[in-house]
C-alpha cells in the first residue's frame, strides 16, 4: 500500500497540464482550454499545468495554478496571437475526480469560446516557445 500512494503522488506530480486547442468549422473558430492539477487530500496542491506555457508538457510542481482568471489570461493570449477581435459563446466548467478514496484528487477548468474577426480574415497563431 505505501509503494502504490507513493508512485500515484509521485506520477501526479509529473501530470498537471495546460492545453489550448483551436478547431475551425466554416467561418467559425473554436478554442477549448484546459488547465489540470491534482492535490492530495483536495487542498495540498501537488502539480497543476503551467498555464504561461500551455502544449508545452511542463508542470508547476506544488503549486496551484487551476483559477478561471488563468484561463481567462490563456483565452487573451490566443485573441492577441490570432488577431481576433474578440470572443464570444464563452463557457467554463470544473471538474473534479477522487482518486485513492479522498487522498488524491484531479481538478480541471475548462474554457471554450468563439473567436471573432472584424473581417479582415484569421492570422495563423503564432505561440512561441516558453523556454
Amino acid at each position: 500500500m505505501r509503494k502504490s500512494l507513493f508512485f500515484a503522488l509521485f506520477a501526479a506530480a509529473l501530470c498537471g497540464c495546460a492545453t489550448i486547442e483551436s478547431s475551425t468549422v466554416g467561418e467559425r473558430h473554436m478554442v477549448s482550454i484546459k488547465n489540470t492539477g491534482w492535490y492530495f487530500l483536495t487542498v495540498v496542491p501537488l502539480a497543476s499545468g503551467d498555464h504561461d506555457c500551455p502544449n508545452e508538457l511542463s508542470t508547476k510542481p506544488f503549486t496551484d495554478s487551476l483559477s478561471l482568471k488563468n484561463n481567462m489570461a490563456m483565452l487573451d493570449g490566443v485573441v492577441e496571437r490570432t488577431g481576433a477581435t474578440g470572443f464570444r459563446n464563452l463557457t467554463s466548467t470544473k471538474k473534479d475526480e477522487s482518486v485513492l478514496f479522498f487522498l488524491l484528487s484531479r481538478y480541471t477548468y475548462h474554457t471554450s469560446a468563439e473567436l471573432v474577426f472584424n473581417g479582415t480574415g484569421r492570422r495563423q497563431e503564432n505561440q512561441q516557445p516558453c523556454r
